[in-house]
């Protein structure tokens, strides 16, 4: 990674779930599968809809499973981008590697979002009866809750978890990319958290209102317009067909419709779609390069590089969480590091 005075990392570390830097290994299966097996929990009674609190007995325990999340998604990220290759029959053919950059940055995304305290998690049948039995055992009244993608706050000091629906985010791709969008505009102070468990839990930021979790609280100005003027470009391409879903669009173009001229005969190919293949090494550099600049290129170009994008923010966030464990024995050491080191990649 190129070094600069300015990094990313350094305006989001106060976002970092508190101890997960000092977490060392993790717990195979995750998160949900914890929530759908273990016995080391206790639902709480909730009369709101689609609001789930449980309480834990062991913070390190949890950890451990959220940081499994964190690393199988950063893994499969990683690993997608460096087995991107030229294709044997005809160099025209990029439609599966622009597939392939589309669902790196869907894990990286979530990645980030998990590491740094907005994380999604997908509530199925196999938690929704966890919990009822343990409620049914408890003799409390069972949370309504339904299937579909969930907020996730951790709340260390009452040893609880709280899982929140909201449904412009109850959808996998799009939904995530609207949690993904709102998630920038609070780095940038646009937007604010307002506490709330429902559709209102982000919020436009009243000109009056601060802004504690943006990137101006914790860094001099200039450094954070540095950092914030390259998270506007981002999440402008995000929504520039103003739903928050562009890069899943332009997946869906190429996997479903075939558009865009990567499939035989390649009629409508662009000389510019050659830059695609060039690009799989493009999320090892500083997110703020501005070789990630893509003004004036084509809109395969574009996508490629915010893909890229966003695996860089999640990498360069990868390292530095691995750097602050105090003993040096991150639980990525052996997971998503241990896969950069063997296939010697970047």
């Amino acid at each position: 990674m190129i070094d600069s005075n300015v990094k990313f990392c350094d305006g989001v570390r106060h976002l970092y779930i508190p101890g997960l830097n000092s977490i060392s290994g993790y717990i195979n299966g995750g998160l949900r599968q914890w929530l759908a097996s273990s016995d080391h929990f206790l639902p709480r009674a909730y009369a709101k809809d689609d609001l789930l609190e449980v309480t834990f007995y062991d913070a390190t325990e949890v950890l451990s499973v959220w940081a499994r999340d964190i690393d199988r998604l950063s893994c499969a990220a990683i690993e997608t981008i460096v087995n991107i290759t030229v294709s044997s029959k005809n160099k025209k053919f990029i439609a599966w590697n622009l597939v392939n950059y589309y669902y790196a940055a869907f894990y990286s995304a979530h990645s980030l979002l998990k590491i740094l305290g907005f994380g999604l998690i997908q509530i199925d049948d196999s938690i929704i009866r966890s919990i009822k039995q343990k409620c049914i055992a408890l003799g409390i009244n069972e949370p309504h809750i339904t299937n579909g993608m969930y907020c996730i706050q951790f709340d260390f000091m009452d040893s609880c978890m709280r899982f929140y629906k909201v449904n412009r985010y109850n959808e996998s791709h799009k939904g995530l990319w609207q949690r993904f969008s709102d998630f920038l505009s609070i780095l940038i102070g646009v937007s604010v958290e307002s506490g709330n468990y429902d559709s209102t839990c982000i919020k436009i930021r009243e000109p009056s209102e601060p802004h504690p979790q943006s990137l101006y609280t914790y860094l001099p100005s200039q450094d954070a317009e540095r950092i914030i003027s390259r998270l506007e470009e981002l999440k402008s391409i995000l929504n520039v067909r103003g739903n928050h879903n562009w890069l899943s669009t332009v997946r869906n173009i190429v996997n479903y419709n075939h558009g865009f001229g990567v499939w035989y005969p390649y009629k409508l190919y662009n000389k510019q779609y050659d830059k695609v293949l060039d690009m799989a090494n493009l999320c090892f550099n500083n997110p703020l390069n501005n070789i990630f600049d893509a003004a004036a290129e084509s809109d395969l170009v574009i996508f490629t590089k915010y893909c890229q994008l966003i695996n860089a923010l999640n990498i360069e966030v990868l390292y530095d969480l691995q750097g602050r464990h105090p003993e040096n024995k991150s639980f990525l050491r052996n997971g998503v590091m241990a896969y950069i080191k063997h296939y010697n990649v970047s």
